[in-house]
């Protein structure tokens, strides 16, 4: 990845950075079409696996940032003709990927968050305040269904399989009526995705 393109990256971060609200996970459908539809420095099915990856491991949403950034510094390293001076490169091209997307996402959004808070305490009885709040709150959950939809757009789910829609129903049935786990559903649909992919069942 070129300096100019790492830069890049950092800017694209910085100005997607003041629409995080609700978390790193609402920025995912605009991270898509800049990366993948505009400039084309990874795949769909890579932008898929990068989310997917990050939201099985334990931490915050933002590690997709990080998986997302390193990938893109990937794929924008020079073809060298050595195996080990080309596996440096790209190790270190993906470095300044991952660097410059996390910097980027993190540092505004961690100044508004500081200013948010300090106001929020100084301010939280005001009319003002409170009808903020809850003008945000529709515009969160819409930011996160647009970012459900990317991902499920890019999880190449056959249009005549009845397994996902069914797992997102119960998924979501369970996390709005129980108290169950997050990671005990996560558990539960990696294990029924792969004995769907053993037996087809659900698939088509």
């Amino acid at each position: 990845m070129s300096a100019a393109s790492t830069v890049e990256l950092f800017l694209i971060h910085l100005h997607l950075s003041l629409l995080s609200v609700g978390g790193a996970m609402t920025v995912a459908p605009d991270l898509h079409r800049v990366l993948v539809d505009q400039q084309g420095w990874i795949s769909n099915a890579a932008f898929t696996r990068a989310i997917t990856l990050a939201q099985a491991m334990p931490g915050p949403n933002v590690l997709y940032i990080a998986l997302l950034g390193w990938q893109t510094g990937l794929s924008g390293a020079a073809a060298h003709a050595g195996a080990q001076a080309g596996a440096l490169m790209a190790g270190l091209s993906g470095l300044r990927g991952l660097g410059a997307s996390l910097l980027g996402v993190l540092l505004p959004s961690s100044i508004l968050a500081c200013a948010a808070a300090r106001l929020q305490q100084r301010w939280s009885g005001h009319r003002v305040v409170q009808a903020f709040r809850a003008g945000m709150a529709p515009v969160v959950v819409a930011a996160m269904l647009g970012s459900a939809w990317v991902i499920a757009r890019g999880a190449s789910i056959p249009a005549n399989g009845w397994l996902a829609p069914v797992l997102a129903l119960l998924t979501t049935v369970a996390v709005a009526c129980s108290r169950v786990h997050l990671l005990w559903l996560l558990l539960a649909g990696a294990l029924t995705g792969a004995l769907a992919g053993i037996t087809g069942i659900g698939l088509s």
